[in-house]
């Protein structure tokens, strides 16, 4: 009885080199797999893509969280990537449901500079504050423009519009940059690639051999 399992003919190769063949193919198909969804999820999770946003016009916005967890709020306005004095913003945070919610500042008055900035596509901002949420629950997130007449401009800039976005703490981390797509969706497809190449050029001497 003919073994269908072992092809003859033109499409034959030594078992050992077709298997080792099939095991870089699929090592590699895993590869790309893992490399869209890292993609999706980086782009989602972790860059400024996926940050919930509002109009600075708004001035405040209600968000509830799930976790206790910390959240960062960036300021979004063309050249806010670039290094200057920080934003003249008034942050407030109030919980609503009773947990404990702190704010942190981010960058020194006086002391030009880009905390965190990203320049993504159409987004350009910067981190200014902090929030660390102990619990779950709902919290107003309340953020307005400090009078002009109110404004040291040698210490803060005036600002008069722009957007608000909110991400997670990771959103902060390497993760986020350049570096952290590389690693996460870049190096997994070029990989897989190279190892989809190679089990087809081993495929392919195998056939030559018969």
């Amino acid at each position: 009885m003919a073994d269908l399992a072992t092809p003859t003919g033109p499409w034959a190769w030594p078992r050992s080199r077709r298997s080792r063949s099939r095991s870089l193919a699929l090592t590699g198909v895993a590869l790309i797999s893992l490399a869209v969804i890292g993609l999706v999820a980086w782009a989602i999770f972790v860059s400024p893509l996926g940050f919930a946003r509002y109009p600075l016009s708004d001035q405040d916005r209600t968000f509830t969280i799930h976790r206790a967890g910390t959240y960062v709020i960036y300021f979004e306005y063309p050249g806010e990537d670039h290094s200057a004095l920080p934003p003249a913003l008034d942050i407030r945070v109030v919980a609503l449901s009773g947990q404990r919610v702190d704010l942190h500042p981010i960058g020194t008055p006086g002391v030009a500079g880009a905390p965190d900035a990203y320049h993504l596509g159409s987004h350009e901002g910067r981190a200014v504050a902090e929030i660390v949420a102990h619990r779950a629950g709902t919290f107003v997130v309340s953020i307005t423009p400090v009078a002009a007449s109110a404004v040291d401009t040698s210490q803060q800039r005036i600002v008069t519009e722009g957007t608000i976005a909110l991400g997670r703490e990771w959103s902060r981390s390497w993760l986020a940059s350049w570096f952290g797509f590389a690693l996460v969706v870049l190096v997994p497809i070029v990989v897989g690639l190279g190892l989809l190449v190679v089990a087809w050029r081993q495929r392919g001497a195998a056939v030559d051999d018969q």
